[in-house]
């Protein structure tokens, strides 16, 4: 769904702060899909696409007041347990096609996209609310990944597994902290934050995780941009993350999107985007640090992807044109699952993936107390 014109009239400067009431927040999503209208998909051509410079309205310029620097959060204290009290290790299951699954995906299912290194892989979210199932250990394209999914603050983030040289092996603790799931590695029995990727106690205390770029999509999206990919066998537990085929008339369903937000921290500086502010404007283009990201927002599946706006060394800007970023630079038409230029003169670049942060906003403001809360349009 995509906004054939975006509401200019809120004060300039205005952001959105995520401690809202239950009503405020179904009131502001269903401002916007008002605004969003409910008619429109996303749309781009197989062939050329050429971009009549004059169609492309301006970009709506966002927020980018550098915070003033701040100490980081105190750590939090994870409680004891006794050794030895977790779920079984999922290790390099099987990965398969859809339809050689015994519970194939629907389109409408929501999935954990990730791509490596010319490898795709689909995680099932209705495969992974129980704790036996929140942590899948796999290897894609080569690199050793744990996928996992805290259902609490549905959060989907995925870490390598290779620290300080060595391999590990990620399982649930079966504790939480602050709403966010604690896991444990079986080798050096270190404890985990799942939302930031921080260890705590044992041989791996302080170290971080390195985040890997991910989509929290629907399986109809991600199997479009990735037909080859692959997913694999989990039992289904849930029938929770899937949105309905009238998702965009379903207050309920888009009152708790609006619940999430997309975050970026790095050292002290963290930033996050309301899902509720993303959904006014679809394209964001903004500075995280001195890197410039493309932020897009797909409200029609609830999709948020990121990616460095750089091209050899050339920074772009994008704005809407049709359902799919088009840059003003050069006019080239983006995928905003994959990041490929689709067609124009950048055809085959691609923009580099952004690892990000999705959970919802009460959880993420307690791990990130400090935070700056940035506006998708408003100067």
């Amino acid at each position: 769904m995509h906004p054939d014109s975006v509401d200019d009239s809120r004060a300039k400067n205005e952001l959105i702060r995520p401690r809202l009431s239950k009503g405020a927040v179904v009131f502001g999503v269903l401002v916007a899909a008002a605004t969003l209208g409910l008619a429109g998909a996303r749309m781009w051509s197989s062939g050329m696409f050429e971009v009549d410079a004059d169609t492309v309205d301006e970009p709506l310029p966002i927020t980018v007041a550098a915070p003033e620097p701040k100490p980081a959060a105190p750590r939090p204290n994870l409680p004891k347990r006794a050794k030895g009290g977790w779920f079984p290790a999922i290790v390099d299951r099987p990965a398969a096609s859809n339809a050689a699954i015994s519970t194939p995906l629907r389109d409408e299912d929501f999935v954990i996209g990730v791509e490596l290194n010319g490898e795709a892989r689909a995680y099932a979210l209705n495969s992974m609310t129980t704790p036996a199932q929140h942590i899948v250990n796999d290897t894609l394209g080569g690199v050793p990944i744990a996928v996992t999914w805290c259902d609490v603050c549905e959060s989907p983030l995925v870490f390598s597994r290779k620290v300080s040289g060595r391999v590990l092996t990620f399982v649930v603790l079966g504790k939480q902290l602050n709403d966010n799931m604690i896991m444990v590695d079986l080798e050096t029995n270190t404890n985990w934050v799942q939302l930031i990727g921080e260890g705590e106690g044992g041989s791996l205390n302080g170290a971080s995780l390195d985040q890997i770029a991910a989509i929290w999509t629907d399986w109809k999206t991600w199997r479009k941009a990735h037909p080859d990919t692959t997913t694999i066998e989990l039992a289904r537990t849930t029938e929770k993350f899937s949105h309905s085929p009238d998702y965009m008339n379903s207050p309920s369903e888009r009152a708790r999107f609006a619940e999430l937000q997309w975050g970026l921290t790095r050292g002290d500086v963290t930033y996050s985007w309301p899902f509720i502010e993303l959904a006014q404007q679809q394209v964001v283009n903004d500075l995280f640090g001195e890197q410039p990201v493309l932020i897009f927002f797909d409200v029609r599946d609830c999709t948020a992807t990121a990616f460095d706006r750089r091209v050899d060394n050339r920074t772009l800007t994008f704005q809407l044109h049709e359902g799919a970023p088009v840059d003003l630079e050069t006019g080239s038409l983006w995928d905003p699952i994959t990041g490929r230029a689709l067609s124009g003169p950048l055809t085959g670049a691609r923009l580099e993936p952004v690892a990000g942060t999705i959970s919802k906003i009460r959880t993420w403001n307690v791990f990130h107390p400090r935070g700056v809360v940035r506006a998708a349009h408003g100067v």
